[in-house]
């Protein structure tokens, strides 16, 4: 479906500093938002550029066993996502099993496997439906296979359980799967150490 930047192309359900997502017909439309301070072809170039990457990323996710949402179409500064009719983890997180803590972990491992980074692993990421886990929104995803990044990406996910959940065990349940699914995880866990010992992370 092709959308002009004034068009909406359904229900808005959520709206952030990038992009705004829509609902319709059981589809998922990320439409990316201009930026008035960037010349007008400058601008339509970057978002379909990220637009196109996000699109990549998913898809190099899927492929690696990460349950990603189904990418139906991709046009200008739109992307036409399966809608998944789940229950996000930010809203269920205290009731979940200790499998489907596991089942985070290792997604995550098989992310970083894959040399993918999310850049924004939080509770509000991730749906459940049917006992599956999916990750979404990879707008901020990267290629990147430092062990830093990784470190930064289960940091990311650990503060904000800590900060919106009772932890309790869960962590080290997605500690669990992340080993079981990560070759390199004592590295990772090394360094998210250092960065817990470092603060609040700031990107440079």
């Amino acid at each position: 479906m092709a959308l002009k930047d004034n068009e909406p192309p359904g229900e808005l359900i959520d709206r952030g500093a990038e992009a705004e997502i829509y609902l319709k017909d059981n589809k998922i439309y990320k439409k990316r938002l201009p930026k008035k301070y960037r010349h007008p072809e400058l601008d339509h170039r970057i978002r379909r550029e990220r637009l196109a990457r996000e699109a990549k990323i998913t898809s190099e996710a899927r492929q690696a066993g990460v349950p990603t949402p189904i990418i139906l179409d991709i046009h200008e500064h739109t992307i036409t996502f399966e809608y998944i009719d789940g229950n996000k983890l930010k809203d269920t997180y205290s009731q979940l099993d200790k499998d489907t803590y596991r089942e985070i972990g290792r997604n995550i491992g098989k992310l970083h496997q894959a040399g993918l980074v999310h850049g924004d692993l939080t509770t509000s990421n991730m749906i459940q439906k049917n006992k599956t886990t999916y990750i979404i929104d990879f707008g901020l995803a990267d290629y990147d296979v430092h062990v830093e990044a990784r470190g930064v990406d289960l940091h990311i996910l650990f503060q904000s359980i800590e900060a919106t959940h009772d932890p309790d065990d869960s962590i080290k349940k997605i500690k669990q799967g992340y080993r079981d699914s990560f070759p390199d995880h004592k590295e990772v866990f090394s360094r998210l150490k250092d960065i817990k010992k470092r603060g609040k992370y700031t990107p440079e």
